[in-house]
């Protein structure tokens, strides 16, 4: 079984007091962050997969590396979001988005697509953005970080739905070629099995939430609901300083 560390770290994170642009919003709260877990989902039960967040066809996700990254993304959360966030929802998203990833690069490797074109495009995208607020250099390093998973997985996308044609860089065609290859992709990576450590929320078409029948202890309704992206508004204020992104 291969395993693969989420991302590699590049030092601490520290806090800035602006808010992405609308456009980094769009990529990561938007297309990049809604991701399915489809496949052959179930839970993972920790003794089956030490140290594994996630397994996905034979690879492992480490939980030691989403969860290091979870905690310096939630240190921008609202930036990138556009709201306030809860721990959880940022492991959960972190966790999605990898598994994304995983999926991608098994289906590139099977068919020998290369990606790089496209992943390239959309970092220099995701740059221009960046280089417009205010945040510090380690503070839009690790939005980067966090979306890097996501534009792989799009960028495999798009150069399905591309084919053999030149390199597109325009918005239109990234989209037209994204919503040719996505069905392609999304269809043979559902036969990927894909397991996941229950204490991680699993994402759902509305939201994030913790499945509590799945997990040994008792979890409170505030708990899940701090996965839950349209209860945070109203629950943040009542919710213990250790579940929120601050």
């Amino acid at each position: 079984m291969r395993t693969r560390p989420v991302l590699t770290r590049r030092g601490p994170t520290g806090r800035g007091p602006s808010r992405l642009a609308h456009s980094l919003t769009a990529l990561a709260a938007g297309g990049l962050l809604v991701t399915t877990l489809s496949g052959c989902g179930s839970d993972l039960a920790p003794t089956m997969h030490p140290g594994s967040a996630a397994v996905v066809g034979d690879e492992s996700i480490s939980f030691s590396s989403v969860d290091d990254l979870s905690k310096d993304a939630c240190g921008i959360y609202s930036a990138i979001s556009g709201g306030p966030g809860t721990k959880a929802m940022v492991r959960g998203q972190v966790l999605s988005m990898e598994i994304s990833r995983s999926k991608a690069e098994q289906y590139a490797d099977e068919f020998g697509i290369n990606p790089n074109p496209y992943v390239r495009v959309q970092q220099q995208q995701l740059d221009q953005t960046l280089d417009k607020t205010e945040l510090s250099d380690s503070e839009k390093q690790t939005a980067r970080d966090f979306v890097e998973p996501g534009i792989y997985a799009e960028a495999v996308r798009i150069a399905v739905g591309r084919g053999d044609l030149p390199v597109a860089t325009s918005g239109k065609d990234l989209q037209a070629a994204r919503d040719k290859g996505a069905p392609v992709v999304d269809e043979w990576t559902k036969k990927l099995d894909v397991e996941t450590d229950p204490r991680f929320p699993v994402q759902e078409a509305q939201g994030f939430k913790l499945d509590p029948a799945s997990l040994s202890v008792a979890v409170s309704d505030q708990a899940v609901s701090a996965t839950d992206a349209k209860a945070v508004q109203s629950n943040l204020a009542s919710m213990p300083a250790s579940q929120k992104c601050e």
